[in-house]
């Protein structure tokens, strides 16, 4: 997800709430078989790994914290969800998330995946270590988007070696497909991986736009002018955009006085309440900008009655509240340079590796990038399809889109 310039008084609303990775409690570890196998020292620690039931879904989580750097925040997370008691067969399926998102936002596409029989790992970039209470963010100058492919690359490499070593297998007879969604789809169609451990033999982008039909000139021109703002900005130190903060900070007010009117007012003429004003920077994040990606960005409804006390179409939002608020769903801060890279492959100011489309497929969503992403996949002979009337977070709730997927990590 990218939540960029809201509207001015979003930019300026900043209330201070953490953002941190949700503890899985121990519970106990799923066993070790490849004894004889070597094993990547990035996967040792993975082995005892303690599981934990989520919930009553009959699917089980772990987590663990990989070091990438030197850096206090150099840091990757990848969390595991599979079948309690299930078998660990030879495939595992990669979640690439978007901006300013963590593993939990996904939470239950990984159960209902897991519920299938998916061994499902999901990477967290470095950017999810970052409490929002961190002042200095002059580090992330050096998150670029080589060091988190090559970030990639390690994850990946790790996942093999862990579904080796649970199911006492050879690395290479282990397949992995990647899911990657909104900047997460992004990166995937750029991540070629380091080695053969690296790779990835299927992947499913959902709801991103690789490249633009080039007869898209207005949103072209307006993707050229943010890359032009961004690079400005980085130019003169600022690394890092902290949107998401906002939406966290509105968030908590939604949560905890939902009925309260809110301190700041986005629409003339009217008194909304502190879950009036969440629902419209949660419904039309893009309503606002100054260059939207598509003429009738959504992020969760497909129409406006959200400001007059309907709740968000096509989402639970007690449970997006909680998620975002108090589960760790949302990061405050994300790398500028993975934002920019994003735009510039947009307009084609990059390119994308041809041989990272031959294994793709598209997904988009109606209100999200819908149509506008399939142009790149279409070019490259690769299956498209776009899920009517969803916004570009459905991934977070929806079983339409959950089902979708499914069938197309098969």
């Amino acid at each position: 997800m990218k939540i960029r310039r809201i509207c001015t008084l979003f930019l300026v609303f900043a209330l201070m709430l953490a953002g941190t990775v949700s503890a899985v409690s121990a519970d106990k570890n799923r066993g070790y078989k490849g004894d004889k196998l070597e094993i990547d020292p990035l996967a040792e620690d993975f082995l005892n790994a303690k599981y934990a039931p989520s919930g009553d879904s009959g699917v089980e989580v772990a987590k663990i914290k990989v070091s990438v750097g030197d850096g206090v925040y150099d840091n990757i997370i990848i969390t595991n969800y599979v079948q309690i008691d299930g078998d660990i067969g030879n495939e595992a399926t990669v979640l690439f998330t978007g901006q300013s998102l963590a593993a939990d936002f996904y939470k239950d596409l990984c159960v209902y995946l897991a519920q299938q029989g998916k061994n499902v790992y999901v990477i967290d970039r470095r950017e999810v270590n970052v409490p929002a209470s961190e002042t200095d963010l002059t580090f992330m100058e050096n998150w670029t988007v080589e060091k988190t492919l090559d970030d990639y690359s390690k994850g990946i490499r790790f996942v093999r070696y862990h579904v080796a070593g649970l199911n006492g297998s050879h690395v290479s007879h282990v397949k992995v497909a990647g899911i990657g969604h909104s900047l997460g789809g992004t990166l995937m169609t750029a991540y070629s991986g380091n080695s053969a451990s690296g790779r990835l033999d299927k992947r499913v982008i959902v709801d991103t736009i690789p490249l633009y039909n080039p007869a898209e000139t207005d949103l072209i021109e307006g993707q050229r002018a943010y890359c032009q703002e961004v690079r400005a900005s980085m130019a003169e130190g600022v690394y890092y955009a902290d949107n998401m903060k906002n939406m966290i900070g509105l968030g908590g007010l939604a949560l905890q006085s939902p009925d309260e009117i809110c301190f700041m007012q986005p629409v003339p003429g009217y008194s909304l309440t502190n879950l009036q004003v969440f629902r419209i920077a949660a419904g039309m994040t893009y309503a606002n900008m100054d260059y939207p990606y598509t003429p009738n960005y959504h992020y969760w409804t497909m129409d406006s009655s959200y400001m007059w006390g309907v709740p968000l179409s096509y989402v639970d939002e007690q449970a997006l509240l909680q998620n975002v608020v108090m589960e760790g769903g949302a990061v405050p801060y994300s790398p500028s340079s993975l934002d920019l890279h994003m735009s510039e492959l947009m307009i084609g100011d990059k390119r994308i590796n041809p041989r990272n489309l031959k294994n793709a497929e598209y997904i988009g969503f109606e209100g999200g990038f819908g149509y506008y992403g399939e142009y790149a996949f279409i070019q490259a002979g690769r299956p498209t399809q776009v899920i009517e009337k969803v916004g570009h977070g459905a991934i977070f709730s929806s079983e339409e889109v959950q089902k979708a997927i499914a069938v197309s990590v098969e």
